[in-house]
This record gives structure tokens, sequence and C-alpha cells, in this order.
């Protein structure tokens, strides 16, 4: 693969955040509803996509949102403990 596509593919994934959830999981538009209301209210709406049992995508394109983000490993989020971290074409999410 040439260096410039995985370099692309880095790009035009900047914006995603891999998180797993430790035990239950709550439902899909539990998650959507509370992190949004966590973290998107002064800007865009962040997106969700379940990746697997646990795991899910959070595509969220305000840099300083992402960064906050980010700052922690765990959040709590309705009532269920949930890990972050940088998501890129190298993270195996097993």
């Amino acid at each position: 693969i040439p260096d410039d596509n995985i370099a692309a593919a880095k790009e035009e994934f900047k914006d995603f955040i891999f998180a797993r959830f430790q035990g239950d999981v709550p439902s899909m538009g539990r998650i959507i509803g509370v992190v949004n209301s966590i973290w998107a209210k002064p800007g865009p709406r962040i997106f969700v996509h379940k990746i697997g049992l646990s795991g899910f995508l959070l595509k969220v394109t305000n840099t300083r949102t992402r960064e906050r983000i980010l700052a922690r490993t765990c959040w709590n989020i309705a009532g269920h403990p949930m890990f972050v971290a940088p998501w890129s074409p190298e993270l195996d999410p097993e």
C-alpha cells in the first residue's frame, strides 16, 4: 500500500475515537443521547457507530471536543464505564 494512501486514511479517520464499555452496554439511543448532551452542546453532533458487542466509533469533528474526550481514558455514560482511545487503522478493537 502506498504511503500516500496510508496518510490519507489516517487523515480521514482523525475525527474518530474508539470507545468500549466494560460490562453492560447501554442502548444505542441512550449512548447517542448522553454523549451529545455531555460533549456536543457547543458544537456539532457526535455520531456513534457500533462495532462489535461492546465497541463503538465516535465521530467527533470538533477538535476541542475530541481533545476533551481523550483527556481522560474512562467516562461514566448512563451509569456504565466507557473507555476511550484515539482510533487508528492499526487499532485492534479486540
